[in-house]
């Protein structure tokens, strides 16, 4: 199964709000990822995340890439709620624009 661009995997990109705490949301995240990763080219993208939370996920051989020094859980980020998104979204589309797939989870993380 080929993906864009000729990759021999296709790309599947989840996109999850925060990578801060290991539980429910963040360990499905992990357990799906680590079984798609067998079949395709798996990356996580996160506003931002617990550093040993990101290795997890890199120990695991999925890629995480933080769009952001700040999470969605943060009063600042919803403070300069404009500023943050225009900057995820900048950063984000680099990534999406070459996935073949792409899931989102829902807010809140």
């Amino acid at each position: 199964m080929k993906g864009r661009e000729g990759r021999q995997k296709k790309k599947l990109i989840w996109y999850h709000p925060h990578l801060l705490f290991l539980m429910g949301g963040t360990r499905f995240v992990l357990e799906v990822m680590r079984r798609l990763g067998k079949e395709y080219e798996v990356v996580v993208l996160c506003n931002d995340g617990d550093n040993k939370i990101i290795n997890l996920f890199r120990q695991a051989k999925i890629p995480v890439i933080k769009t952001s020094f700040i999470s969605t859980n943060s009063p600042l980020y919803w403070l300069f709620f404009p500023i943050f998104l225009t900057r995820d979204v900048i950063v984000s589309m680099k990534y999406l624009k070459t996935a073949d797939y792409i899931i989102g989870s829902i807010f809140p993380a």
